[in-house]
């Protein structure tokens, strides 16, 4: 239910921005308390099963991934606030950037939100081909995101595009960049629950694969 909340923030934080629509965007930044309430219960359902010990390792695993999913799940449901913000402050400006001015941000855009709910399904799931698959995809984020923002700079240089709005669009970029980032963090941590192996920086390998939790088989503990 969290995730859900999350992944749909993050929708309506762009759908906010590119339509534009104040009234969504203000109910992204209302809905942000429902989010850290059930960061809060997750937190404490989750150090209460920590207590009763003895646990199987795949079960020990999969709560820690939880723990650590939960967090970067808040994390993600703030930088939708901040995209949400930054909608509003773009959509009171005297003269807000036209659609064509937006470059590649709606690509940007379309791109965060796959690889969010390709994360959250690869831990759901169980599948660590889906997270290998998540990792591969954050480079191109990445690019896009100094693209644009170089792109803005040059426009305000030439007098196309204000400050003001520059700062905005230049600020929901890093916002989409973070995004994508805590969201190779979630597919990290789904191949961390499987298999037990530790994924940080670089996409895991399916020759790093135990053939025992590949897709038909069933992971052992």
């Amino acid at each position: 239910m969290m995730a859900d909340l999350v992944r749909k923030a993050l929708e309506n934080s762009l759908k906010a921005l590119f339509e534009p629509n104040t009234i969504m965007a203000r109910n992204v930044i209302d809905a942000d308390k429902a989010i850290n309430s059930y960061e809060i219960d997750i937190d404490n359902s989750t150090y209460s099963l920590l207590t009763l010990g003895s646990l199987p390792p795949q079960v020990l695993r999969s709560i820690i991934s939880i723990q650590k999913i939960n967090a970067i799940l808040e994390r993600i449901g703030d930088h939708a606030v901040n995209i949400a913000e930054s909608a509003i402050s773009l959509s009171l400006l005297v003269s807000p950037p036209a659609k064509p001015e937006y470059l590649d941000l709606p690509i940007m855009a379309d791109l965060c939100n796959v690889i969010l709910s390709e994360a959250i399904a690869s831990f759901f799931r169980q599948d660590v081909v889906k997270a290998r698959e998540v990792l591969s995809r954050d480079e191109k984020i990445d690019q896009l995101n100094i693209a644009i923002s170089n792109e803005v700079k040059s426009m305000v240089l030439g007098g196309r595009m204000s400050f003001e709005a520059a700062l905005d669009i230049i600020r929901i970029c890093k916002n989409l960049e973070r995004v994508a980032d805590l969201s190779t963090n979630i597919a990290e941590e789904a191949t961390f629950s499987v298999s037990g192996i530790v994924v940080k920086h670089h996409a895991v390998q399916s020759s790093e694969i135990p053939k025992e939790i590949m897709p038909g088989s069933s992971p052992k503990s």
